[in-house]
């Protein structure tokens, strides 16, 4: 359940010096106002919305957050007298409302922001839509350079690169793992699956030299337990598969629980290689040795993690170094502490908040 649809406030209504009023507006559906805090399934709304929203909350900033699917309640913008910023969300798959919040933000002198995590430019839906908005748009702002690099390139725009924060709790940084298998934990959309399914085989090879128990935490329309069922009753005594229905709290269990994150991509997709490092930043602040495949916004993470396109290639390295693995994931922890703390990247959307995106 969504809860009210009416303005969610956070911090306070009144002007400060200097202090902001700001909207961000998503689809009805997308964010669970009904408890203390509100929350997403998405993760990019919790990284791009919610926890900005506290942070510049804590700021002196007024922020709001406004959930709509329907013209009709674009009213409740005309109702927010004094809007400074206004951040519309993804509607991609309703062009026309997109279009309408624009007008609307605009018409009562609002700085539109457009915000982007994903690379979808070649889309024959949405990347008309990333053209548009980002040649319209006062800031548009990016997740990652590669992204940044992209938007440059296709539309003229210099974007505000603005990287996606810890969300977690620290955990202690740990590697011991047991003498029977190996705990490895993949999290992530199930858009994603097939970067997993594709080593799997690999792993099966792996497994031969060194057991190992995957855990997959997604939230799938598929049924993955008897799949994997099967797939055990051949495989488990090289790879058992196990999987566990996403939410934040079986994420940060399984983070608590694995020895090793793996996060394979296909390092040759553009698309999923503009992505951000949140996967990485959320293994290592929970104190976990990571594995992962060398995506441009990882490659800052390579002192700390093993990075490799062959993903036994990245564990063959962590199991012969097990020695400095725990040094490591704290070395990690320290730095994303100094870059990657909701402090600092709070930090970051109130550069971008006050001063428009260039043209080349």
């Amino acid at each position: 359940m969504t809860g009210a649809l009416a303005p969610v406030f956070i911090g306070s209504t009144t002007d400060a010096c200097g202090s902001k009023k700001i909207v961000w507006i998503v689809p009805s559906g997308a964010v669970d106002v009904t408890g203390e805090h509100p929350t997403s399934a998405l993760a990019s709304i919790r990284y791009r919305a919610l926890i900005p929203m506290r942070e510049l909350a804590a700021r002196g900033h007024a922020a709001t957050l406004l959930q709509v699917d329907t013209e009709a309640q674009l009213d409740r913008l005309q109702n927010l007298d004094g809007v400074d910023v206004v951040v519309p969300w993804k509607f991609s798959e309703a062009p026309g409302l997109f279009q309408r919040v624009i007008e609307i933000a605009h018409a009562k002198g609002a700085m539109v922001v457009y915000d982007l995590c994903d690379d979808h430019f070649d889309h024959p839906t949405h990347g008309p839509l990333y053209l548009r908005t980002c040649r319209s748009a006062d800031v548009v702002v990016a997740a990652t350079p590669m992204l940044a690099e992209t938007i440059t390139a296709r539309t003229g725009r210099i974007a505000n690169i603005i990287p996606e924060p810890y969300e977690g709790p620290k955990g202690a940084a740990k590697w011991g793992p047991g003498t029977e298998r190996l705990k490895l934990l993949w999290f992530g959309h199930a858009g994603n699956l097939a970067s997993i399914e594709g080593v799997v085989p690999k792993l099966v090879d792996y497994g031969a030299k060194r057991p190992m128990a995957l855990t997959v935490v997604t939230f799938s329309h598929t049924d993955l337990t008897r799949q994997f069922k099967q797939f055990n009753q051949r495989h488990r005594h090289r790879l058992s598969l196990r999987y566990v229905e996403w939410s934040l709290a079986a994420t940060w269990r399984e983070l608590g629980a694995t020895d090793i994150v793996v996060i394979p991509q296909d390092t040759n997709d553009r698309v999923h290689s503009a992505k951000s490092s949140n996967r990485l930043i959320e293994s290592m602040w929970a104190g976990r040795f990571v594995v992962a495949s060398p995506v441009p916004s990882y490659v800052e993470f390579g002192a700390w993690a093993a990075l490799h396109e062959d993903l036994c290639a990245g564990l063959d390295w962590a199991l012969a170094h097990q020695e400095v693995l725990e040094s490591r994931i704290q070395g990690g922890q320290d730095y994303i502490a100094a870059h990657y703390s909701p402090e600092v990247i709070a930090g970051r959307w109130e550069e971008a908040l006050l001063r428009p995106t260039q043209h080349l």
